[in-house]
């Protein structure tokens, strides 16, 4: 396997690509459960406090502890002018339409796993295990054709959201499926049952569901708009699948 070591502008990040499949002969050990493991709570002494400032007043769905990273898989959607520009014009028309302001979502992505937390000494066997899960994969185009709002299961952040065309749902499905049996392996929640995949262009904080609904008619106007005049900025080929946990991302490339 050959594994490249990038830089980033923040020294404490790292990159890793995983350019070449497994053998077809290795097999990831079967892994004892994340309570077999656990053997209890981090002492208090080692928690840190959230402070949602911090982060741009965003909410933990769990509480920050030394020791616990944050993961979870997806595919990268590159920025271009036109996507930033609908970002702009929609953010714009909301303000003007409900007095509403929504940040600018960052690092357009479609998720394939919950945000789930891993010990830092499961992370080497969790990558392994989605190593050789995407090892047979094969590129494929996916492209965005509708507007949709969406709101988290914790209802602390609201999303408006590009949602992808249904005729790539298979490959989608395919790849949540393959994640799903890692995270099952380690007995952390699945993946969402009913599947909405998309990309966030902005969102909120708190629960502002029903009030950005009554004007998403027209905002699927004005991004149907875009679409129509730039169709091929909202069309990517995925050719690799990202896995980051804490402040290491893995990048996994599809043949």
């Amino acid at each position: 396997m050959l594994v490249d070591y990038s830089s980033s502008e923040d020294d404490d990040k790292e990159e890793v690509d995983y350019k070449k499949s497994l053998p077809n002969n290795r097999q990831v050990p079967k892994l004892p459960s994340a309570l077999e493991l656990l053997g209890g709570r981090i002492s208090a002494s080692e928690d840190c406090e959230d402070t949602p400032d911090d982060h741009e007043g965003r909410i933990r769905s769990f509480a920050h502890e030394r020791g616990i990273w944050a993961t979870f898989c997806y595919i990268p959607f590159l920025e271009n002018s036109s996507l930033i520009s609908l970002q702009v014009r929609i953010k714009d028309s909301i303000r003007k339409a409900l007095n509403l302001e929504l940040t600018e979502a960052r690092d357009f992505h479609v998720s394939l796993t919950r945000t789930v937390v891993l010990r830092h000494h499961w992370i080497e066997s969790f990558v392994a295990s989605l190593e050789a899960k995407f090892q047979h994969t094969r590129k494929f185009s996916i492209h965005l054709n509708s507007l949709r709002i969406y709101c988290n299961e914790e209802n602390t952040r609201t999303f408006v959201g590009l949602t992808l065309s249904e005729e790539v749902f298979p490959q989608l499905k395919n790849l949540v499926e393959s994640c799903n049996e890692v995270v099952r392996e380690f007995n952390l929640k699945e993946f969402y049952r009913e599947m909405s995949f998309h990309i966030s262009i902005l969102w909120i904080v708190g629960n502002h569901l029903e009030v950005l609904r009554s004007i998403e008619n027209e905002l699927q106007e004005i991004f149907l708009q875009y679409l129509g005049e730039n169709f091929d900025d909202f069309v990517t080929v995925v050719e690799k699948i990202h896995c980051k946990s804490g402040n290491k991302m893995h990048n996994f490339h599809l043949l």
